[in-house]
């Protein structure tokens, strides 16, 4: 595996957990964590 190989799935591996920060209080409402999800929400001043 080469260095620019590597550095490339670091980058995407930093972006699909970046995404999943975002994305993890919208599907909480879904799944019945609504608790959890306001407590998100509420930390990330969307309410």
């Amino acid at each position: 595996m080469g260095k620019d190989n590597l550095i490339e799935l670091l980058n995407e591996a930093l972006q699909i957990e970046y995404s999943d920060v975002f994305l993890y209080p919208r599907q909480a409402d879904i799944i019945k964590d609504k608790a959890i999800a306001e407590q998100f929400e509420n930390l990330a001043g969307w309410r």
